[in-house]
């Protein structure tokens, strides 16, 4: 079979329908066939411990680019339908809470890569900080208490299909074993985020207004399914906005610089 129009782009994909109920998420080239395997191997398993993410029906390479068949939601981004219906702010909040605690109840095992080493390798290789401030900020990550929960770690409106069965969790690129407080940090992280990269003015505006809205409705209602504290959050963040630095974000390095450093203060 061969792959059908373009249905949606990414930072690193292109995704295909691919006949009618699948579609086919297609890598550049060069990317590591292992770390697509791995992809589709968590959406995988984590489909079948009854989350709600696609079915994965496995890998294929289509004109040199390693790609991986799932099952085709047909639906908007939850962060589409938010910029449309913005009075839906709050209703949407409190979705992606609900999807997000019940992602946190699901304990994985040892085997499952850690969410701790990897920020170390990331805050480690984040060159627009001083030595001074990757020191404070290892030093703060090793007081933040670890776990075992299920961590998408990259969980934001735009990975949030809104399918005709409901809600559906996308992009398992990086799941890991871990804090769920540091998963939500994270997710808090990335919403605050996204006004940078928006160049519409209209529509950087309403993101502005927006998205402290629907953070305080996303944690409340995270608070009343899980515990969360919040200032555990509050240390969290300078240590992921450290991290995330190694992602290479342009958009965003100047804030996040900012707030990586505030743990000087500490």
């Amino acid at each position: 079979m061969e792959k059908g129009r373009v249905i949606g782009h990414g930072a690193r994909a292109d995704v295909f329908a691919w006949g009618e109920d699948k579609c086919l998420k297609l890598y550049w080239k060069g990317t590591d066939p292992a770390g697509v395997a791995g992809e589709a191997e968590a959406t995988r398993i984590i489909h079948q411990a009854g989350l709600a993410v696609p079915e994965c029906f496995g890998t294929v390479t289509v004109e040199g680019r390693p790609g991986i068949l799932f099952e085709w939601i047909k639906g908007p981004a939850m962060g589409e339908v938010l910029l449309r219906h913005p009075w839906l702010t709050r209703r949407l909040a409190r979705l992606m809470a609900e999807l997000h605690a019940a992602m946190h109840e699901i304990v994985v095992p040892d085997i499952y890569p850690a969410q701790r080493p990897g920020l170390v390798r990331c805050i480690s290789a984040a060159g627009q900080l001083s030595g001074e401030v990757k020191e404070a900020v290892l030093r703060a990550l090793a007081t933040l208490p670890d776990d075992n929960r299920l961590c998408h770690t990259d969980l934001h409106p735009g990975n949030i299909l809104m399918g005709p069965g409901g809600p559906v969790i996308i992009d398992w690129q990086s799941p890991r074993r871990g804090s769920a407080v540091a998963d939500v940090a994270r997710t808090v992280l990335l919403v605050r985020g996204t006004v940078r990269h928006i160049k519409q003015p209209l529509a950087r505006g309403a993101v502005s207004l927006l998205t402290p809205v629907f953070l305080q409705a996303y944690l409340k209602r995270y608070g009343q399914l899980r515990p969360l504290p919040r200032a555990e959050i509050e240390r969290w963040l300078p240590v992921l906005a450290a991290a995330r630095l190694a992602e290479g974000i342009e958009a965003e390095e100047e804030s996040l610089v900012s707030l990586a450093t505030t743990v000087l203060r500490g």
